[in-house]
C-alpha cells in the first residue's frame, strides 16, 4: 500500500509539471547512461574471445555467442552491433528460439538507443516486448517497459515515462530480479530530477547508490555515481560532482564502455565550464565529441557541439560561440530534434543579446518561443487525443453494462410469469412484485425527473456561454472588419502613390510616406499579436508557465525597445525597478502585459510629456505603476476600460489607432497569475496603471 501511494505522488507530480522546463543535463546523460547498462557486465572479455565463438555448431550456444558480440559493441560501437544482430535474429527465427528472439530484439533496441535513433529503437523493444508476454518472461517484460520510458524520457514525454517506469518496477519487485530492479530504481531517481524535487532525487540515487554498490556489477554502479554526480551539478556541489563522474569514468573505462565515457567526458566538461576551468572543459568536451563521432550519435554530437560554444561564450569570444552553436543548429534541423533547435535559438539569443545586437538577439528569442509553443500543443494535442479515445471506451463499456442490466430485468420477467402460470398463488407474488416494481418505476421517473432538470440547468449555463461567446465574436470580427482593416487601407494609399508617382515626389514626401508605411506596418503587427494571444485565451489554448524572473533583467530588453518608441514620440520614460526584486510569473505574459500598458500610456500622451514605471513588493505580490501626463480618461470610459464587448477604441494624441483589445488581454492574463488590475485617470492631467503579480 504504502508503494502505491508513493508511486501515485510521483505521478500526480509529474503531471502538474509536465510542460515544465527541460533540464539539459539530465535529458543530455539519459541519452548516454541507460545504453548498455541493461546487459550484465559479468566478467569483462576481449572481442577476440567473443568472436571466436561465433564459430560454435551448437545454434543455442551460437546464438548466445551473438547476443554477448552485441553487449560489447553496444558499448563500444553500436553501428557494428546491428550487423550481428541481423545474422542473429535470422538465427532465432528460423529455429524457433523464441526467448533468445526476445533478447536479440532488445539488443537491437539498444544499439539503435545508442546511436540516438529512438523510432528504431522503440521499434525494437515493442517486438521484443511482444515475444516476451506470448511467453510470460516477466523480467524481461519489466527490463522492456524500463526501456521504453527511458525513449520516452528523451522525448520530453514525461507522464508515459512515469506510467512505464513505475509499470516495470511492479513487475520487477514481483520478481526480486535486483539487476534489472537496480536499473529501473537509476531512471527513477533521474525523474525525480526532472521534477525538479532535488532533495528527493538525492536521497533516491543515494539508496539506488548503495543498491548497486551491493551487486557487483561496476556498469550498474557507474550510472548511480553518474546520477549523483549530475545532481550536484544542479546544487552547485561541484566538489562532490566531480568525485562521483570520475568513479563513473574509472569503473567504465575497463569496459571499453564508449557511450558512457562519452556521457562522463561531457558532463566533467559541464563542471569545469562551472567553475571557470575552461581548458579543461574544452578537453573533455572534446574528447566527449570525439567518440560520439565514432559510434554515430549525431545527437550527443550536436550537445557536445553546443556546449563547446557556451564554453567560448563564457570565455567571452562570442563569434566563436556563435560559429559552434550554429554548427549544433544545423545538425539538430537535418535530425529534426525539435527540443535541440529551440534551445539553440535561445542560446544565440543570449549571445547577441550579450554583443548588445537587441535586434538578432530578439529574431532568435521569437523563433525559440514560436518552437516552444508548437512543441507544447503537440502535446496538449496528443494529450486531448488520449483523453477522448478513454471516454469514448467509458461511454462503450457503459452502454454494456446498460445492455447487460436491460438483458437481466428480461430474464427474471420470463422466470416470473413462469412461475405466475405453474403456481395457483402466482397471484398474491404478482400483486406484490407489481408494488414493488412500481415503487422501482417511481424511483425511476424521480431519476429521470432530476436529471431532465440537471440537463436543463447545464443548457442555461450553456446558452449564457453562449451568448458571452457571441459577444466576444462580435467584438472579435468588428477588429478585423474595421480596426484590422483601415492600416492597409493606409498601406495600399501610401503604397500606390510611391508606386506611381515616385519620380515627382522629394526626398522629405518619400521619407514621410516610407515612415508612414513602417508606423502602419508596426501597429497591424502589435494588433495581430494581440489578436493571437486574446483568441488563444479564449480558447484555452495559450501555455501559462509561471517562473521565478528577476524583473530588471527579463523586462529590460522590452523597456529598452519602448523607451525608443517614447522618444521617437518626444516623450520622456523611466523606470524604477529594484536589481533584487524577483516575481514568479510567466515570462511571455509579464512581456506583453507590460509592452501593452506602456504603448498604452505611449498612445495617449503628447509629446513632450513623462512616462514613470515603477515596481515594489508590497505583502506578498509585487505591485506595477504605469503612469503618465497623457490627456486622461472620462469615468464611463474608465468603467468599461477592460471589457473586450464594451470597450470604445479611442485615437491617440498622434491620431494613432486601437482596439481596447491590448487592455482585456492584460486584465486576462493578470488574472491567471492571481493578481489585479486597475486604473485612476484624471482628465487632462493623465493616468496610471496599477496590477499585481505574486513575488517570488
Amino acid at each position: 500500500m504504502g508503494q502505491m501511494k508513493f508511486h501515485k505522488h510521483i505521478k500526480l507530480s509529474l503531471m502538474h509539471r509536465v510542460t515544465s522546463k527541460i533540464y539539459c543535463v539530465a535529458l543530455m546523460f539519459i541519452a548516454f547512461s541507460f545504453v548498455s547498462r541493461d546487459i550484465l557486465s559479468q566478467d569483462f572479455k576481449s572481442i577476440d574471445t567473443l568472436l571466436a565463438r561465433l564459430n560454435n555448431p551448437n545454434i543455442e550456444a551460437k546464438i548466445n555467442a551473438y547476443a554477448d558480440v552485441m553487449i560489447y559493441y553496444n558499448r563500444a560501437k553500436p553501428e557494428l552491433s546491428l550487423s550481428y544482430g541481423e545474422k542473429a535474429l535470422s538465427l532465432t527465427q528460423t529455429n524457433g528460439y523464441k526467448r533468445e528472439e526476445a533478447h536479440i530484439q532488445y539488443l537491437i533496441g539498444i544499439a539503435y538507443h545508442a546511436q540516438s535513433n529512438y523510432q528504431n529503437a522503440m521499434e525494437h523493444y515493442q517486438l521484443a516486448y511482444n515475444i516476451r508476454k506470448k511467453i510470460n518472461d516477466k523480467v524481461g517484460i519489466g527490463e522492456c517497459l524500463n526501456r521504453i520510458a527511458l525513449i520516452y524520457n528523451v522525448r520530453g514525454e514525461y507522464e508515459k515515462a512515469l506510467d512505464y517506469c513505475l509499470h516495470s518496477i511492479s513487475i520487477l519487485e514481483s520478481e526480486n530480479n535486483k539487476l534489472a530492479l537496480a536499473r529501473s530504481y537509476n531512471h527513477l531517481g533521474i525523474l525525480y530530477y526532472i521534477l525538479n524535487d532535488l532533495a528527493k532525487a538525492k536521497e533516491f540515487s543515494i539508496r539506488a547508490l548503495k543498491f548497486s554498490e551491493s551487486l557487483n556489477d561496476n556498469l550498474i554502479l557507474a550510472v548511480s555515481h553518474e546520477h549523483l554526480g549530475i545532481i550536484y551539478i544542479k546544487t552547485k556541489e561541484f566538489d562532490k560532482a566531480l568525485n562521483h563522474v570520475n568513479k563513473s569514468l574509472e569503473l567504465r573505462i575497463p569496459y571499453n564502455d564508449r557511450v558512457g565515457i562519452a556521457g562522463s567526458n561531457e558532463n566533467l566538461a559541464i563542471i569545469y565550464r562551472n567553475t571557470k576551468k575552461y581548458a579543461e572543459a574544452l578537453k573533455h568536451y572534446n574528447q566527449s565529441l570525439e567518440i560520439k563521432k565514432e559510434i554515430n550519435n549525431r545527437r550527443g554530437v550536436a550537445s557536445s557541439i553546443l556546449g563547446i560554444g557556451m564554453t567560448y561564450f563564457n570565455m567571452g569570444q562570442y563569434d566563436k560561440s556563435i560559429e559552434y552553436i550554429m554548427q549544433a543548429l544545423n545538425l539538430r534541423k537535418q535530425l529534426g530534434d525539435k527540443r535541440g533547435i529551440a534551445s539553440s535559438y535561445s542560446r544565440l539569443s543570449e549571445i547577441y543579446a550579450s554583443k548588445k545586437n537587441y535586434k538578432t538577439a530578439l529574431e532568435y528569442q521569437k523563433l525559440a518561443k514560436n518552437l516552444s509553443d508548437s512543441l507544447l500543443n503537440e502535446q496538449k494535442n496528443k494529450a486531448v487525443a488520449e483523453y477522448q479515445a478513454a471516454y469514448k471506451h467509458e461511454m462503450l463499456d457503459k452502454k454494456i453494462l446498460v445492455l447487460q442490466q436491460e438483458n437481466t430485468i428480461q430474464k427474471y420477467l420470463q422466470n416470473f410469469l413462469l412461475i405466475s402460470i405453474i403456481l395457483l398463488a402466482g397471484i398474491a407474488i404478482a400483486i406484490f412484485v407489481a408494488l414493488r416494481n412500481k415503487r422501482k418505476m417511481n424511483r425511476i421517473l424521480v431519476e429521470r425527473n432530476n436529471q431532465v432538470n440537471e440537463k436543463k440547468e447545464e443548457l442555461q449555463r450553456l446558452n449564457e456561454q453562449l451568448t458571452e461567446l457571441i459577444s466576444t465574436k462580435d467584438k472579435f470580427f468588428s477588429i478585423i472588419a474595421h480596426d484590422l482593416k483601415s492600416p492597409f487601407q493606409g498601406l495600399l494609399g501610401y503604397s500606390q502613390i510611391l508606386s506611381t508617382e515616385y519620380s515627382t515626389l522629394t526626398e522629405d514626401e518619400k521619407i514621410s510616406f516610407i515612415q508612414s508605411i513602417e508606423e502602419l506596418s508596426q501597429n497591424s503587427y502589435r494588433l495581430l499579436e494581440n489578436l493571437l494571444e486574446w483568441s488563444r485565451l479564449q480558447t484555452g489554448k495559450i501555455v501559462f508557465v509561471p517562473e521565478e524572473h528577476n524583473l530588471l533583467l527579463d523586462l529590460f530588453p522590452t523597456l529598452s525597445l519602448l523607451k525608443q518608441t517614447a522618444q521617437n514620440k518626444q516623450i520622456a520614460l523611466a523606470y524604477s525597478i529594484a536589481n533584487s526584486v524577483v516575481v514568479r510569473a510567466d515570462k511571455n505574459m509579464l512581456t506583453t502585459i507590460v509592452r501593452n500598458l506602456v504603448s498604452n500610456s505611449i498612445k495617449f500622451t503628447k509629446p513632450g510629456g513623462n512616462i514613470a514605471i515603477e515596481a515594489k513588493p508590497v505583502d506578498s505580490f509585487v505591485l506595477f505603476s504605469i503612469a503618465d501626463t497623457g490627456i486622461g480618461m472620462r469615468k464611463e470610459v474608465v468603467e468599461n476600460l477592460f471589457n473586450v464587448g464594451k470597450s470604445v477604441s479611442t485615437r491617440g494624441t498622434a491620431n494613432e489607432e486601437g482596439t481596447g483589445l491590448g487592455l482585456s488581454l492584460c486584465k486576462e492574463m493578470i488574472a491567471l497569475h492571481g493578481g489585479k488590475i486597475w486604473v485612476e485617470s484624471e482628465i487632462e492631467k493623465g493616468t496610471t496603471f496599477y496590477f499585481t503579480l505574486p513575488l517570488e
